[in-house]
């Protein structure tokens, strides 16, 4: 493509927030042994101009699906070309390359008071001083989010997508396996490609909430000066609902869409490029996905040696599956072939479907134990503290990434956790 040169952009953008903080603690019976402690508050991300640029987000990419027909590896078709012509399908974006943003930015996007994503958070807890070097402390957690993102393409209405099922594969693996899986929708072929994303409020469509509720408990110890433990534990689950905004957006839920994939303010799991089922609009991830245990202990050992430990016990990754299911799968069910298939003789087009709700199964849980035996020296006016580490005590190796296309490498860890590790370390102070 040629270059291209855009005019300055000013206010990208341009955020004015009033952001509520109230904190109080009080002690609830005059003997300075037992505090309640409540907080509220209203919290903004750090925005960065740039993400918000109206030329850094057009139409940078397009797809096409290509059927070689004749084995060479080899396109043989005019990529220039955004129409099906010779082994190549037609762009799945046809504003690629075009002076104009491939994503305009509302108003509402951009500016005004009080829009920006943010989050409140509220907080209630009391605090106990069981014995002296001893409290408890039980708190209950809540945050919630606002002023969600989404983007909606202008050109098409819901009316403007069909909706199909597909047959889970026999798998024991998948939760589903063999069932019917409804719900997924595909853009009429006349529209396909057709694209003029707006990126705006989520509310001008419909209603989208995300909430986490959790409760904390920990205990502190220190009998004496050299001895400690601390630890407790955090039961907690978030709950997402945006089926009022998918029935009016379901391009919501095309993994491509920076709405639609996983982290706060966000709907799926699904890998970007991928199509979730709609009812994927309401998740409950369950208590135990956000449960965590963590203990820490330090204590002396005889000739001046210390100790301490720690143990973590927290959720594993959730398991997905991304099955790029083929236009022959589909077509049964759809009644016709995929809209990326217009103009093709001969359509081998594959569409990734996520196959297992984003809360329905997790690996298995990481435990660690890490260890450190120390000591301190006095070598004239040095005083020098060794220490000798031993990380992952139990060689533990659970899964921190993996792959997530179905087939034959689904789940096969592409990251675990790092094996046992030692570690000397000196400190000299003077």
């Amino acid at each position: 493509m040629p270059a291209r040169d855009f005019p300055a952009v000013s206010d990208a953008p341009d955020w004015k927030n009033l952001n509520l903080r109230l904190g109080a603690s009080y002690n609830l019976f005059g003997d300075g042994r037992t505090a309640l402690k409540a907080s509220l508050g209203r919290y903004v991300p750090y925005t960065i101009a740039a993400s918000n640029n109206p030329a850094a987000n057009q139409a940078v990419t397009t797809g096409r699906t290509w059927n070689d027909a004749d084995g060479n590896y080899v396109p043989n078709c005019d990529l220039t070309n955004p129409n099906a012509n010779g082994e190549c399908g037609a762009w799945s974006d046809r504003t690629f390359g075009q002076l104009r943003a491939g994503t305009r930015f509302a108003d509402d996007a951009l500016s005004g008071f009080n829009k920006q994503f943010a989050n409140w958070q509220g907080s209630v807890s009391i605090q106990q001083q069981l014995r002296q070097g001893m409290a408890l402390n039980v708190g209950y957690f809540r945050t919630w989010y606002r002023n969600f993102l989404v983007t909606k393409n202008a050109a098409v209405t819901p009316a403007d997508f069909d909706s199909y099922c597909l047959t889970v594969p026999s798998d024991s693996r998948l939760s589903n396996s063999g069932q019917q899986l409804c719900g997924f929708y595909d853009v009429k072929p006349q529209l396909f490609g057709v694209v003029d994303n707006v990126r705006t409020l989520a509310s001008n469509y419909g209603k989208r909430t995300e909430v986490y509720n959790g409760v904390d408990v920990s205990l502190t110890m220190r009998p004496t000066q050299e001895t400690q433990f601390s630890g407790g534990l955090s039961i907690g689950r978030t709950v997402t609902d945006a089926c009022d905004l998918i029935a009016k957006v379901p391009e919501a839920l095309f993994g491509l869409d920076p709405a639609a994939n996983t982290g706060p303010g966000t709907l799926t799991s699904g890998t970007p490029g991928s199509w979730s089922p709609v009812q994927n609009c309401h998740i409950v991830r369950p208590w135990s996905a956000a449960t965590q245990a963590k203990f820490l202990a330090v204590f002396p050992l005889p000739w001046g040696f210390s100790a301490s430990a720690v143990y973590q016990n927290i959720p594993g990754i959730p398991v997905t599956a991304t099955d790029p299911a083929t236009n022959s799968q589909i077509r049964p069910s759809l009644g016709r072939d995929l809209a990326s298939c217009r103009g093709a003789a001969v359509c081998n087009a594959t569409v990734n479907l996520e196959l297992l709700n984003p809360a329905s199964a997790f690996e298995d849980r990481l435990q660690q134990v890490d260890l450190r035996l120390s000591r301190r020296f006095q070598v004239r006016r040095f005083r020098v503290r060794g220490s000798l580490d031993v990380a992952n005590l139990f060689n533990a190796s659970s899964v921190l990434a993996e792959n997530a296309g179905y087939g034959s490498q689904w789940l096969v860890p592409y990251e675990t956790l790092g094996g046992r590790l030692f570690r000397v370390n000196a400190q000299v102070e003077f």
